[in-house]
């Protein structure tokens, strides 16, 4: 619930979404505008990431964007292990 409260607070995330299956796997969305505006966003919910402590049971980071706003996310240990694809084509409402 933390996240979400957070997450309402950063008008730079467009959206911000928790779904879950039948077996319990969470599927954990957020877009932004930016790779800054994100790292950003990532620093403060930092405390609340490290809190959960072991995150092992995170199966998979998947993070899409222009390749130029993907570099900047790839240092942050936050996204460790992240697998990234490049925008090609798309739109947003």
């Amino acid at each position: 619930r933390v996240f979400l409260d957070e997450g309402r607070e950063r008008p730079h995330l467009k959206s911000y979404t928790f779904a879950r299956n039948a077996d319990g796997l969470v599927h954990w969305t957020e877009r932004a505008d930016s790779a800054d505006e994100y790292l950003a966003h990532l620093e403060t919910i930092a405390g609340h990431i490290d809190q959960l402590g072991d995150v092992q049971d995170i199966e998979r980071i998947e993070v899409a964007g222009p390749p130029s706003e993907l570099e900047k996310l790839k240092t942050n240990k936050y996204l460790a292990g992240a697998v990234y694809y490049e925008t090609e084509e798309g739109w947003n409402r």
